[in-house]
């Protein structure tokens, strides 16, 4: 899934993913755009969770210095094999 939603920069980014599938053929991976996802629960309360307990294993001083950076990239999934008859 690619999360790219820059409206005026889809139609480019889309050509530029059929190109490369293109050039590397049939075993080139699918994919699949998903809509947007930056406020689903499924994404957030499981972040939520992560960055209190990382904040617990931090000490008071610590936790007021500390600094956080949320990055999305796509999730790949490998190339399924040929199916065999």
């Amino acid at each position: 899934m690619a999360s790219l939603r820059l409206v005026q920069h889809l139609p480019a980014y889309t050509e530029d993913l059929e190109t490369a599938r293109t050039a590397v053929g049939p075993g080139a991976p699918t994919i699949d755009r998903g809509g947007s996802h930056h406020d689903h629960p499924g994404l957030i309360e499981p972040a939520a969770d992560r960055l209190a307990e990382a904040l617990d294993r931090l000490s008071v001083a610590q936790r007021d210095r500390a600094h956080f950076l949320f990055s999305a990239h796509s999730i790949p999934s490998a190339p399924q094999p040929p199916a065999t008859t």
